[in-house]
């Protein structure tokens, strides 16, 4: 099937889906709720020159701004990028600063970035630096938002870089930071881009490109060097897996045998959440905010290693959700292309595409996504987004606009 008439039926179903019912959505968060819906119908209509999703897309960003006016929603999370105000405000923002909406963003949602700071304080406090339902999401969204001589963000920014600092570990290994929204002791330190310490890399590096503080250069090094530490071939002596880097590590004086894949970190999917492809994504920014071949080498090390691994099997693959499924890897591998320039990874992406038709047809889509169609992560909108990166269009070379928000 041709992948633009599968995305856009999917789409046309959930919009349809929100058209039928949408006084029933309350949520209207970034990653469950209609915030979601409202990016993937812009990101559809830019790409396609088509003006129907885009109105579409301000139909729903209008209903949000009622929403929060009336107080007419619920929220899993009330400040989360995920499920909270941070994403919330992040999608307000793009479409403010696109002038797609008619609002005055910084004066309309001052009082929710006063909110959202000092949550991201106490979040930090309690050892939750998550970037998706904690303190760096806050971070995050503070930077998409920052400008020169913007003071107030800037204030909120160099504070939370101050508070991240305190409750980091620092010693001669470099910086890491324990994240107990996950449950983790304060030994185990986790790794990934959903939850770990390559997601806050990338959010450090995309703050530092603007924003050139001596605290956040710090921290990109540091984190980098405690990380490389853990860096080990492929298939080698000391790690039976095919990975260089692990998903988490636990710090203890006689470290077990890594060779044990019940203590082993080192067995990872490929996925946007967790594994490989998080650090090929931190390496190549490295390699792009700091102009260093050296770190776009690593990038492509990392990347190379993992073709071989485009299987359902050694992928772990078996659903099209974009977290941790085939669509995530159609946009991911349709970024490498775009970085690379080597046809390989777009081969790849179409790959990913004809195991989500094979196995995920039309008709049984809707009953196969049991989870909340609306969720970017593991619903059918995610899936969209995924999807949409593979669809070719006369603006090839403009970025889409959902994967700055997600780390890309």
């Amino acid at each position: 099937m041709d992948i633009k008439e599968y995305t856009f039926e999917i789409l046309d179903y959930i919009n349809d889906l929100y058209k039928r019912g949408f006084s029933k959505f309350t949520d209207i968060s970034f990653m469950n709720g209609v915030a979601g819906l409202a990016t993937v119908n812009l990101s559809a209509g830019i790409k396609t020159n088509d003006n129907h999703y885009i109105l579409f897309s301000i139909e729903i960003i209008e209903f949000i701004l009622e929403s929060i006016n009336k107080e007419a929603y619920t929220l899993q999370n009330s400040v989360s990028y995920c499920s909270g105000f941070a994403g919330i405000c992040e999608v307000l923002n793009e479409f403010s600063s696109r002038k797609i909406v008619d609002f005055a963003m910084d004066e309309d949602l001052a009082s929710l970035d006063e909110f959202l700071f000092k949550n991201a304080l106490i979040l930090l406090d309690n050892n939750n630096p998550d970037y998706l339902h904690g303190a760096m999401g806050i971070v995050h969204y503070f930077s998409n938002k920052y400008k020169l001589g913007s003071h107030k963000i800037q204030h909120y920014i160099d504070a939370l870089i101050a508070k991240y600092e305190d409750m980091a570990i620092m010693d001669e290994k470099g910086i890491r930071i324990a994240n107990h929204f996950l449950g983790n002791p304060n030994n185990t330190f986790d790794f990934s881009l959903s939850h770990g310490l390559s997601g806050h890399m990338l959010i450090f590096l995309e703050l530092y490109r603007k924003y050139k503080s001596a605290h956040v250069f710090k921290l990109i090094k540091e984190i980098e060097k405690y990380m490389i530490v853990y860096k080990k071939n492929p298939l080698s002596e000391n790690n039976s897996f095919n990975t260089y880097f692990p998903v988490s590590i636990v710090e203890q004086e006689t470290e077990k045998s890594i060779e044990d894949p019940m203590y082993s970190g080192y067995n990872s999917r490929l996925a946007w959440c967790y594994g490989e492809l998080n650090y090929v994504l931190m390496y190549f920014k490295l390699g792009d905010i700091f102009k260093s071949n050296q770190y776009s080498d690593m990038a492509k090390e990392i990347l190379k290693n993992t073709v071989p691994r485009n299987n359902p099997e050694q992928a772990k693959v078996d659903s099209p959700y974009f977290c941790h499924g085939s669509s995530g890897l159609i946009a991911l591998n349709t970024y490498f292309f775009r970085k690379t320039k080597e046809n390989t990874y777009k081969e790849i992406a179409n790959y990913w595409f004809q195991y989500t038709v094979s196995n995920f047809p039309l008709k049984e889509l809707s009953t196969s996504v049991k989870s909340n169609p609306f969720s970017l992560l593991d619903g059918e909108v995610g899936i969209v987004m995924g999807l949409l990166s593979l669809i070719e269009s006369n603006k090839e070379r403009e970025e889409p606009i959902w994967e700055k928000f997600f780390l890309l």
